[in-house]
């Protein structure tokens, strides 16, 4: 199905250099060949393969260093470059780009991200932990909000930042000295656990009440996060807790929940609220989330899915002459 969006429509995607940066740029292009794509990164174009497959590339500053600088950058570079529609994967530029909506709104430029609530509440650890805790206790793991609530008997440990991305300075912990000079306003501190990785990826308008999930399992994983070998799963119970998530949220958006399945259930990790690292595996199982993302931002249904329950999906690296 082809979008029915005006060929005229420009089309900027940032950090294209990661995985899901690349998947938004074809899945775009796949899906109409007349949109006008802008790729950004922060590194220049001879070492960003899918700024081969862009109509136009910038160097952009970091997202996450200076982000009232960065905003009035993007802000000032929609304008001039007359942009319609903007992705973004960072999260710290997700959070920030939301957050000031209303002055791309000014401009006419459209965010294809999660709206403000959603992404306020997943993207920050301590919010996101006390929200499952009153909605979904069932699912969350055991968090500890101070120091001397945790003897050796909770050992082992783990901890990761508040407002943290791709496993960085996540650490796990197995001696209690390790703890020494940790800070639990910047760190949440939760029982380590172990088990199959589980990804389910929601997509929900708020306008026309359609839900769509897609969950995998993920055979292999790197060091970051990143599901390598995933299989399509049809679980029934992550297929309603995705919709329970999504309303209690009233999730305009996409999220991404990552889980364990451990002995004593399924137990959520962390909910990332943009499109994640996977979202080639959800649209190439029938999700396609990032057109979809596209029709949530001009108010239109969802492109309907039809999932391919049971597949099973690789990613390999390939060598690029630039």
């Amino acid at each position: 199905m082809m979008l029915q969006s005006p060929v005229s429509s420009r089309i900027l995607v940032t950090a294209i250099g990661t995985v899901a940066g690349s998947v938004i740029v074809s899945e775009l292009k796949r899906n109409n060949s007349d949109f006008y794509i802008v790729g950004a990164d922060i590194n220049e174009a001879s070492s960003i393969v899918t700024s081969k497959y862009v109509d136009e590339y910038f160097v952009f500053p970091k997202s996450v260093d200076q982000q009232n600088e960065y905003l009035e950058y993007l802000l000032n570079f929609c304008g001039k470059k007359k942009i319609d529609y903007i992705y973004a994967l960072i999260d710290e530029e997700v959070c920030n780009l939301v957050c000031h909506s209303n002055l791309f709104n000014s401009i006419g430029t459209k965010l294809c991200l999660t709206d403000e609530k959603s992404v306020e509440i997943c993207h920050f650890k301590d919010k996101f932990y006390n929200w499952l805790a009153q909605y979904f206790p069932k699912y969350l793991i055991k968090t500890y909000s101070s120091l001397t609530d945790i003897s050796e008997s909770d050992l082992p440990l783990f901890i990761k930042p508040i407002e943290g991305r791709a496993s960085i300075g996540c650490q796990k912990i197995e001696k209690l000295s390790q703890l020494q000079g940790v800070n639990t306003r910047k760190y949440v501190i939760q029982q380590f656990m172990e088990g199959d990785v589980f990804v389910v990826d929601i997509i929900r308008s708020r306008l026309t009440k359609e839900i769509q999930v897609c969950q995998r399992k993920e055979i292999l994983r790197n060091s970051n996060g990143c599901g390598i070998a995933v299989e399509i799963m049809n679980l029934q119970e992550l297929d309603e807790l995705g919709k329970q998530i999504s309303e209690k949220l009233d999730l305009n958006g996409i999220i991404s929940v990552e889980l364990f399945a451990t002995k004593e259930g399924f137990k959520i990790i962390e909910i990332n609220p943009r499109l994640p690292a996977g979202t080639a595996y959800s649209c190439l199982a029938g999700c396609n989330t990032v057109v979809n993302m596209l029709h949530i931002s001009q108010g239109m249904p969802l492109l309907p899915s039809d999932i391919k329950y049971g597949a099973k999906f690789a990613r390999r690296y390939e060598t690029y002459e630039m």
